[in-house]
């Protein structure tokens, strides 16, 4: 969680594509399985459902606190992707801490077992 939260791993700036190029060969070992298998699961989807654009991508979960993921992934696929925070949608959302409000998207599961 530490690393996620601290550390870069995908570019927010154009500075961070320099930096970020030296780290390349440990990007691809921590996240080449995954997006090759995000790459095979959405062309599964494209073809089974005859789109030739993919629609927008809502990420949750603890990726979500790797900074520029969501850049990355918009730029990588194509297509617009958003962090959903569901904590944003509760209306006492201004009361809640800032830094719990932050992490929102880690816990978009329970809230939505919660709400069920």
């Amino acid at each position: 969680m530490r690393a996620k939260e601290s550390e870069k791993f995908f570019p927010v700036s154009r500075d961070d594509i320099a930096l970020l190029v030296n780290k390349r060969q440990r990007i691809d070992r921590i996240f080449g399985n995954w997006l090759r298998e995000l790459n095979v699961t959405f062309r599964f989807f494209q073809e089974k459902f005859n789109v030739s654009r993919l629609p927008t991508i809502f990420m949750t979960g603890g990726s979500t606190m790797f900074a520029g993921l969501d850049n990355f992934l918009s730029e990588y696929f194509e297509t617009s992707c958003f962090s959903f925070n569901p904590l944003n949608e509760i209306p006492l959302a201004k009361k809640i801490d800032a830094r719990l409000l932050a992490k929102g998207p880690a816990f978009a599961a329970c809230v939505g077992l919660l709400a069920k």
